[in-house]
């Protein structure tokens, strides 16, 4: 018996959602919503409006701003998981 088989399997899955979630803020997501099919840009002239949601799937993203280490160009919005997700073509 090992010490894993100590705990549930819940008990291991909020161990896994609370290091994800610690550690959040500190790494730059693998994959940016700029580079998904379904992100739409604000190209109109008048002001982007406060609701405007440039995911064409309306998923709500989060917003990347890199810390003192990263380089500038590590921002943008990206979502941890998305199911609706299509890659560009390069």
């Amino acid at each position: 018996m090992s010490l894993i088989d100590c705990f549930t399997d819940d008990e291991l899955l909020e161990e896994l959602v609370r290091r994800r979630n610690s550690n959040k803020s500190n790494r730059q997501p693998a994959r940016w919503c700029e580079e998904c099919l379904n992100f739409r840009t604000w190209s109109e002239k008048s002001e982007v409006p406060a609701d405007y949601n440039p995911c064409s799937k309306k998923h709500q993203m989060d917003f990347h701003t890199p810390t003192a280490w990263q380089s500038p160009e590590c921002f943008g919005h990206y979502r941890t998981i998305c199911t609706d997700r299509q890659e560009c073509p390069q």
